[in-house]
């Protein structure tokens, strides 16, 4: 039974043994990762310099030599608060010291101290998250400030707040700013240094409005005009409190303009539409603004089409010969000419179905067609339309109509009936927004 104990343990010791020589064997060949702490891998790295100093904001280019020359340099810096480093770039961002550090891979690396310092010359600077606000009366707002030397923000610091009319703007010890009365003033920040340089302030100029709700058409937020139409809103103008009820108002205490003047205009009291496109005309009373969007689009020839013998299937597509024309001494882009001369016998010049979608899309409510001849015979034909749910009109026997206004709402389709024989006289269409 000794025997055999004896020769169980001998025969473990020698696989243990057998392991820890196979380990050792193993570790000794294995290389360590990016270098050799021992120093033998033929790896090496130096800097430029090996120790700098700065001033916040200043920057410094450290080189690295390394060996291989193709090695792969990684650089860290040690508290990026004190300094950054982009590529051996290193720049002082705050005050102290710190290491930056040039690596190839885990065991290769070269040191330089870093040393960042305020400039002499740096001066105090404060700035406020705002410098210029609106409150209605009874609102607040708190605002705050920031003091910097040079750059770099300081810590800590108080500021004194100021207002120049306290009746109309107060403000307290920490920022907050309440709306008192109609009026305006300005809140001021001011801080004082204790290292004897000059004191820095900044100011924000804070409104006090009474609420108002202006409204420049009215309850209609928006209006669509075609190109070269002048529109005033200065009758539609309304102006609410806060309690909903209609306040009375000096017109000359209202503001006008455009939120783009290339689109829509404002002068000599008027709006005027200068080419297709969208903006906002607005009314500004005592400090309040209020807009209104307005639309401004053409009509063109591609919105008509011309139907055979006063109605029926599409028959020719769209004339070709509808342009817009000049009328008189002035440019109308809302004329169009229908000359007939596809020669079709007693044609329906009607607006197309997708134009009348359009017009919808553009706020449109309604619109007013009106057609003259080219010459001084009497214009034979009549305007006819169809709405969802009604009989075509007029129907025959009805007085024609050379002028009509028709609601978008539940219109079907609106064209103009020509009953002279083909070849007759161009016939003008002119389209006015209503």
């Amino acid at each position: 039974m000794k025997n055999n104990t004896k020769r169980t343990f001998a025969a473990r010791f020698a696989a243990i043994a057998l392991a820890a020589l196979f380990c050792l064997s193993a570790a000794a060949c294995a290389k360590p990762k990016g270098g050799d702490p021992a120093g033998d891998g033929g790896e090496s790295i130096s800097l430029s310099q090996t120790a700098i100093e700065l001033l916040i904001d200043q920057s410094v280019t450290l080189t690295a030599t390394a060996s291989p020359a193709d090695a792969a340099v990684e650089w860290t810096v040690g508290n990026p608060a004190v300094a950054t480093v982009s590529g051996g770039t290193v720049t002082g961002v705050g005050t102290g010291s710190t290491t930056v550090t040039a690596s190839i891979g885990d065991y290769t690396k070269a040191a330089c101290s870093v040393v960042v310092r305020q400039d002499a010359n740096a001066q105090y600077s404060v700035a406020l998250n705002r410098e210029e606000t609106a409150l209605f009366i009874g609102q607040t707002l708190t605002l705050s400030a920031t003091v910097k030397l040079g750059s770099q923000t300081v810590p800590g610091a108080q500021v004194e707040w100021e207002s120049s009319a306290p009746g109309i703007v107060s403000v307290g010890g920490d920022g907050r700013v309440a709306a008192l009365a109609y009026g305006g003033a300005v809140v001021t920040a001011a801080y004082t240094p204790t290292d004897g340089k000059p004191a820095a302030r900044a100011d924000c100029a804070v409104s006090s409005l009474e609420f108002y709700d202006v409204r420049p058409n009215g309850l209609n937020g928006q209006k669509a005009v075609l190109p070269g139409a002048s529109f005033s809103l200065a009758d539609s103008l309304a102006v609410y409190d806060a309690n909903g009820q209609a306040v009375p108002f000096d017109p000359g205490d209202v503001a006008w303009g455009s939120t783009d003047g290339t689109v829509v205009n404002f002068g000599g009291g008027q709006f005027t539409a200068l080419k297709q496109g969208q903006a906002e005309a607005y009314a500004i009373y005592r400090g309040v603004s209020g807009y209104c969007a307005v639309s401004v689009f053409g009509i063109a020839a591609e919105d008509f089409a011309v139907y055979q013998d006063g109605g029926g299937s599409l028959s020719h597509g769209i004339l070709e010969d509808l342009t817009d024309v000049a009328i008189g001494d002035a440019v109308y882009p809302n004329v169009i000419r229908a000359t007939n001369n596809l020669n079709l016998y007693q044609p329906l010049i009607r607006i197309k179905s997708e134009s009348l979608d359009r017009f919808r899309a553009y706020g449109v409510t309604e619109f007013t067609l009106s057609a003259y001849s080219a010459s001084a015979a009497v214009l034979n034909g009549s305007f006819k339309y169809k709405q969802t749910g009604r009989d075509e009109y007029p129907q025959s026997g009805q007085a024609w109509l050379h002028t009509v206004t028709v609601p978008l709402a539940d219109l079907e389709w609106i064209g103009f009936w020509q009953t002279d024989a083909s070849g007759t006289p161009p016939l003008y269409i002119v389209v006015e927004l209503g």
